[in-house]
């Protein structure tokens, strides 16, 4: 009961602004850190399929309710607490909600899909895969798949689709051939549609919307300086009410 009333005097409108200025204050710290948090969670909702405003809406969405839920957890659970200074509440809530979202997120991404169906991949969508059987793409003139077949048994250049001046289609430039590469070299990087993209891959780096760290190391170790710093803007922000006034 005691509980219940420590509750009840909990200030809901700071509750509401903590939970939007930490969600603004999160995407920025994820942003620094690589992270594409508001179009991940669009993609893993939507699929690449979706246009990208579309895809952008539903995921900052998804993301200020959840930075929400997050300051009522906080409010309800924490909050009323008194042992703890705000700062000590801060930085064992950001423990926990890392926690919760390493957890979840391959849940999620299950739920919607999973990582293995298209739907959920991005990189498995036909627009973005140069080996899709197409009429006329960019990196496969020849329109056939060139990386059919085992590529890790027998010769993958045999049967080239291409023949003659295409040397080997699943590694080089399968671009190269009937002048093709003397023109596309003359072009920048952005203009080649053979050029490594790195920062255009959706699953490279920690923002891969399927789950996991995209093989990236410090995914973890990022994740919770990014957590922690949610937590302890909702911690601040977040206040209780004692005998009319607003204070810690």
């Amino acid at each position: 009961m005691n509980a219940l009333a420590e509750v009840q005097k909990v200030s809901w409108p700071s509750v509401i602004q903590a939970g939007v200025a930490g969600t603004v204050v999160v995407t920025l710290t994820m942003w620094l850190s690589g992270t594409d948090i508001i179009g991940s969670l669009g993609a893993m909702v939507l699929g690449m399929d979706a246009s990208q405003s579309f895809r952008y809406l539903v995921g900052a969405a998804i993301h200020l309710s959840v930075g929400l839920a997050y300051s009522v957890i906080f409010a309800v659970l924490f909050a009323p607490v008194k042992v703890w200074s705000r700062l000590t509440k801060g930085v064992i809530f950001g423990f926990v909600i890392t926690v919760v979202a390493l957890t979840l997120m391959p849940v999620a991404a299950g739920m919607f899909g999973g990582a293995g169906t298209a739907g959920a991949n991005p990189c498995a969508a036909a627009a973005a895969n140069p080996c899709a059987t197409r009429a006329m793409h960019p990196c496969n003139p020849c329109g056939r798949n060139p990386c059919a077949g085992n590529p890790c048994g027998g010769n993958p250049c045999a049967g080239n689709p291409c023949g003659g001046a295409m040397r080997n289609p699943c590694g080089a430039n399968p671009c190269k051939g009937a002048g093709r590469q003397q023109r596309l070299e003359m072009k920048p990087a952005a203009g080649n549609p053979c050029a490594p993209r790195a920062a255009a891959n959706p699953c490279a780096g920690g923002g891969n919307p399927c789950g996991g760290g995209g093989g990236n190391p410090y995914a973890g170790l990022i994740s919770l300086v990014n957590h922690i710093a949610l937590a302890l803007v909702i911690a601040f922000l977040v206040k209780t009410r004692r005998d009319g006034e607003a204070r810690r």
